[in-house]
């Protein structure tokens, strides 16, 4: 049972790998099975952990309300097997998630914090 579930694990993590490459659909559905393969094997930290990488893909790929309920589904595992930095930082993205950045000249939408920006969107400021 040890291997299948490393095996379970590096799915999560070419999983994770495939959402930032763009693939979120491929992504997407590996941390399903993930998630799925991990309930199977009694393994909750790694149920939870697929969820959260779920719930960022999801909110990557512009679905904030599948996001926002798979993050609160991982958090609420996450708190129930005591693991308080994980819970921090999900309680951290959440946050960020629930104020809209925004370009201050043109009020448009900002991509989250570390996505690269369209220069033709959000072109550069000129003056004081």
């Amino acid at each position: 049972m040890k291997d299948a579930v490393r095996e379970t694990e590096d799915l999560r993590i070419l999983a994770v790998a495939l959402g930032m490459m763009g693939k979120t659909r491929d992504g997407a559905g590996m941390l399903r099975e993930v998630i799925a393969r991990a309930t199977k094997h009694e393994r909750p930290l790694l149920v939870a952990l697929a969820q959260r990488d779920l719930a960022q893909l999801l909110s990557r790929d512009g679905d904030d309300a599948a996001a926002r309920e798979m993050a609160q589904s991982a958090r609420a595992a996450l708190d129930r097997l005591g693991a308080k930095v994980e819970v921090a930082k999900l309680d951290a993205w959440l946050r960020d998630r629930a104020i809209p950045r925004t370009d201050d000249v043109t009020r448009r939408a900002l991509p989250p914090a570390g996505m690269p920006q369209s220069p033709a969107l959000h072109p550069p400021r000129t003056g004081p």
